[in-house]
């Protein structure tokens, strides 16, 4: 029987790292009201899973977690539907730039998004990112170079920058 997480544990958790989870689960899935769900799917099974006492680990564990819950979201069947970006702009009022550079996201390989996202989004450094990511720290910092060139290209190529 698995042992369950604290009231005052979980509490804090939620205060801390709700509005990173949510952010995740909207960069993944596009879509606020799938990000809502995503985000309380992931603290009902920190409800349910391992007890982690250390901060940091915790916050990993809730990354992974988001992550895998937004995969298997978009994997189902009955959501291969996103919101279009248009709808998401102007839920959160971000200008044509903005909308702009997240379409060039959008464009990159799921495991690229996840880089950009986890490295300037959410500030972890390359070997955070590798641990997080399971991938090697030189990995990363390969990627990053790559997917900085590519964002550069896509933006040089189809939008202004001011």
């Amino acid at each position: 029987m698995p042992v369950q997480i604290g009231h005052d544990l979980l509490c804090e958790a939620v205060d801390k790292y709700s509005d990173m989870v949510l952010r995740i689960a909207f960069h993944h899935t596009r879509n606020y009201a799938d990000a809502e769900d995503v985000a309380q799917e992931v603290f009902l099974a920190l409800m349910q899973g391992p007890i982690i006492n250390d901060g940091r680990h915790l916050k990993s564990w809730l990354i992974r977690v988001a992550i895998n819950k937004c995969r298997n979201l978009l994997k189902s069947a009955a959501k291969r539907k996103n919101a279009s970006l248009e709808a998401a702009a102007s839920k959160y009022y971000l200008s044509g730039e903005e909308t702009g550079i997240i379409e060039c996201i959008h464009k990159l390989s799921r495991i690229e998004r996840d880089i950009v996202y986890l490295h300037y989004y959410e500030g972890f450094t390359a070997r955070e990112v590798g641990e997080i990511l399971g991938k090697k720290e030189d990995a990363v910092f390969t990627r990053l170079k790559r997917i900085r060139n590519k964002l550069k290209g896509l933006l040089e190529d189809g939008y202004e920058i001011y």
